[in-house]
């Protein structure tokens, strides 16, 4: 089997993620940011949302959906959701995503998961867990193909990780 049959999912997530962060980027260089009178008149930054986190610090695709060529001629469509783990009601995924919409996603025993940066199962993910689900559409139906979860603590430090990154990068382009 072909190192892109093998990946393809993965290689799918990447694709939507590059497109679809490239997408809200732009939206938010472009995009005014709201901030009450108040602020704006001592020039304070944006209150802090109930989670602790600015706007601005929210990022990144959320939902979408897409359409992938695959090598031997198919184009099959592929759903795509990232949030918080709400819940695991027997084999559905109930999750948070940042905009405050609820998802309910089937799995299967053909679903993949990850939690960590390690094979898991559905047992193994826990309410509060950070995850992307990416799914392919079967005769007008979603299945759930892969799951990646991260802990609360694996994803702070992922978070810290990025920010320090990003970070450095800022440093180095004002150089």
């Amino acid at each position: 089997m072909g190192f892109v049959k093998r990946n393809a999912a993965a290689i799918a997530i990447g694709a939507i993620v590059v497109v679809g962060g490239s997408y809200v980027g732009a939206k938010a260089m472009t995009s005014p940011q709201t901030i009450n009178l108040d602020a704006a008149s001592s020039g304070a930054s944006p209150a802090p949302s109930s989670s602790g986190s600015t706007p601005t610090q929210e990022r990144g695709l959320i939902r979408g959906e897409g359409v992938v060529a695959r090598p031997n001629g198919t184009f099959p469509t592929i759903r795509f959701n990232r949030g918080t783990l709400s819940s695991v009601d027997g084999t559905t995924l109930v999750i948070s995503e940042a905009d405050g919409t609820t998802q309910r996603l089937d799995t299967s025993d053909q679903t993949h998961f990850r939690r960590d940066g390690k094979k898991a199962s559905l047992s193994d993910l826990q309410p509060g867990d950070h995850v992307a689900v990416l799914g392919t559409e079967t005769n007008g139906t979603y299945v759930t193909r892969m799951v990646r979860a991260f802990s609360p603590d694996a994803w702070n430090q992922h978070e810290s990780q990025r920010m320090q990154r990003r970070a450095a990068r800022k440093g180095a382009s004002s150089l």
